[in-house]
């Protein structure tokens, strides 16, 4: 059944991991420096003594999320067989935290690679930075639900 509550929850944190991609997830400023850090791309600003804007793209990064969106949404389709959506939600979940710990790496890099003053950089969060941790939430609910589920059609079997 696509319509119990589980399913709302993982297409909720497909949506969020989904979503990351699309706004900035943090912003590291100084005086005159600026490295704004998204999914899709990694910017950094430099205003003085010359202009300088150097551009990255984090690709693992932007791969991980999109398999990881897709894992969340393929284990919506999974309803026959909860073992296997349970398995999906988990590795959800670890796969999310994965992707966390290497967006906090790739910043950290590349903040101490192009910003070695030792001014320290005043931190501006994104919704990005907040919507991982959202759908770590939402996968956590879902599979909650899945087991609940799977203890109902345990518990009605003993019945028969």
């Amino acid at each position: 059944m696509l319509q119990r509550i589980q399913s709302i929850y993982y297409l909720l944190a497909s949506v969020c991991l989904l979503g990351s991609v699309f706004f900035d997830a943090i912003q590291l400023k100084t005086n005159t420096q600026t490295l704004t850090f998204g999914v899709w791309e990694a910017t950094f600003y430099q205003s003085s003594p010359q202009i300088q804007n150097i551009s990255s793209k984090p690709t693992p990064i932007l791969v991980l999320t999109f398999f990881v969106a897709l894992m969340a949404f393929a284990a919506i389709f999974q309803y026959r067989n909860r073992f296997l959506q349970q398995k999906f939600g988990r590795l959800v979940i670890i796969l999310s935290m994965g992707l966390v710990f290497m967006c906090v790496g790739f910043v950290y890099n590349l903040s101490k690679d192009l910003m070695p003053s030792a001014a320290m950089p005043s931190i501006v969060p994104g919704v990005a930075a907040f919507l991982p941790f959202l759908a770590i939430v939402f996968a956590f609910l879902a599979n909650k639900n899945v087991k609940k589920d799977d203890d109902l059609v345990k518990s009605a079997d003993r019945i028969r």
